[in-house]
């Protein structure tokens, strides 16, 4: 009897009887060679598993501990980076706590609120506040989630409603900016990080109307995009505006007021896209042309689309817009085919947030958000907002929570949901 010793097992090994028939080593009978293949198969299925643990890294994509193998890596990462998918089971989110209790709000259209992971790696969530009630004094304030404490406060925005909140990352520059939109028909850019407004603009539209901005990067050129009002009177459209304030286009979007500017970036063409809310349809600009690219019709074209978000994997790319009519609409984004329509709510969804390929969160005026699974087009769970309107809802990979919502309401809270 011979013991031999290896790195990871005490393989014992008993004398070959059939010795002098195996004297070769490649022989698959010797015992010798039987063993190292035992031990050589289980260090390539060690060497082939990953275990991700539990930190508070705000990096971490998952804050629970869990098993995946090599092969099923690429596939996770892809998911849950490149696409922005969360894994866990939605319908085990709960209310965790109120962050902010004092939000300001003015119409029922998307973006609110804007939370991000900063340039400084901290988990960032940005919201207006009136200073007093009945008086035109705002201030826009950044929270800090993980430390429940206000880092940042911009001061003095005297005489006007907030109706919207923006962020960019400027990669430009390195630096946080936040897109403010005023009723009365201007915006301002902010640096987050020491409050400067570095661009205002003014009398944007010729009837005195904006409700929404954004901002995108095209061939290293940063732009802004503001909505427009619909005026018979007046022939207007999109405006794009260099960091500069210099007006570099206008595009047409005849008789239908825009309510909501998103942009989409297609990695696989290498384009950039506008995407707007309009009082009718749903509408994609080809960015570079300056020109329409397709126009969404659905079933009922009455009421506003307030939330519109894009739904996209290695084999398709779709458009996902909410309603006033209380229907969510899902479309292929080239080319224009509406591919079904859910009714969620009686009347009025708002804010929609998708949690992965297969589930949409969508708030409304029913003070409620309900969870619907897209393949089937049901609703499978029902989350009482305890008499709460909600108008924004974002998902965040919180450090010590792990995947999460965070809802925006109207009457100015600002919740955390999480699972337990």
């Amino acid at each position: 009897m011979e013991k031999r010793n290896s790195d990871n097992n005490n393989i014992l090994l008993l004398k070959n009887p059939f010795a002098d028939l195996n004297k070769n080593l490649n022989n698959p009978l010797n015992p010798f060679l039987i063993a190292q293949n035992k031990i050589n198969n289980e260090n390539k299925e060690k060497n082939n598993i990953f275990q991700i643990k539990k930190d508070t890294d705000t990096n971490n994509i998952n804050n629970s501990p869990f098993i995946i193998h090599k092969k099923d890596l690429k596939n996770y990462e892809n998911k849950t980076n490149k696409n922005n998918y969360f894994l866990k089971n939605p319908e085990k989110l709960e209310y965790f706590e109120t962050l902010v209790k004092e939000a300001f709000n003015r119409f029922p259209i998307d973006n609110h609120i804007c939370v991000f992971k900063s340039i400084n790696n901290i988990l960032t969530l940005v919201y207006s506040k009136r200073n007093a009630e009945y008086d035109l004094d705002f201030s826009i304030k950044a929270y800090n989630i993980v430390t429940n404490q206000i880092m940042s406060v911009i001061k003095n925005l005297l005489g006007d409603y907030i109706l919207n909140l923006r962020h960019f990352l400027d990669k430009i520059n390195k630096r946080d900016l936040i897109i403010s939109v005023f009723e009365e028909n201007k915006i301002k850019i902010w640096n987050l990080k020491n409050c400067e407004c570095i661009i205002e603009l003014k009398d944007i539209n010729k009837n005195g109307q904006i409700y929404s901005a954004y901002c995108l990067n095209n061939n290293n050129i940063n732009y802004i995009i503001t909505s427009h009002m619909a005026d018979p009177k007046e022939s207007e459209g999109l405006k794009i505006f260099d960091f500069n304030k210099k007006k570099i286009g206008e595009i047409r979007n005849s008789n239908d007021t825009t309510v909501l500017v998103e942009t989409y970036y297609d990695n696989k063409l290498f384009k950039n896209y506008i995407l707007t809310g309009n009082k009718r349809y749903v509408k994609s600009f080809d960015f570079d042309k300056k020109e329409l690219y397709y126009k969404y019709v659905g079933l009922n074209r009455r009421g506003y689309h307030n939330s519109i978000i894009i739904r996209s994997n290695e084999n398709k790319t779709e458009l996902i817009g909410s309603c006033d009519d209380g229907n969510i609409r899902i479309w292929d984004f080239h080319s224009g085919f509406m591919i079904k329509e859910i009714e969620v709510f009686e009347s009025c969804a708002y804010g929609i947030c998708l949690w992965d390929m297969n589930h949409l969160f969508v708030g409304s005026v029913d003070k409620q958000i309900k969870l619907v699974n897209l393949n089937t087009s049901k609703i499978i769970k029902i989350f009482e907002n305890k008499n709460h309107n909600t108008f924004t809802i974002k998902k965040v990979i919180h450090p010590k929570f792990g995947e999460s919502l965070i809802t925006f309401n109207y009457n100015g809270t600002i919740k955390l949901w999480s699972i337990k």
